[in-house]
């Protein structure tokens, strides 16, 4: 996001971003380029390990041993609707956020 922003920054800054500022940001951006990368790989393992769930008409999200919630698609005809029945005592704003964490990375192009 950084990388694309390069001209607008450099504009914008109007002949105050000297070669020292240039040196005290590169470390920065260095970093920015090495967690991206290292993001991008942890993303495509998990969705790796996950694939075979996600390509299930239900799985579990559990805390540990503890299943905490379990979504299906089984009892539903329409496209894209799940059930997520939540465990007592269990965030559900938490359980529908892993719950569409996942989705998107079982359908990556929509």
């Amino acid at each position: 996001m950084l990388r694309r922003k390069t001209d607008d920054l450099q504009m914008a800054c109007g002949g105050r971003f000297t070669d020292s500022h240039a040196q005290m940001s590169r470390p920065h951006l260095d970093d920015y380029d090495h967690l991206t990368a290292k993001i991008a790989e942890l993303y495509a393992l998990v969705a790796e390990a996950a694939a075979p769930t996600l390509a299930a008409r239900g799985w579990a999200i559990e805390d540990g041993r503890t299943k905490v919630a379990e979504v299906s698609m089984k009892w539903f005809r329409v496209a894209d609707t799940y059930g997520v029945q939540v465990a007592p005592g269990q965030d559900p704003v938490v359980i529908l956020a892993v719950t569409a964490v996942l989705d998107t990375m079982a359908h990556p192009g929509r």
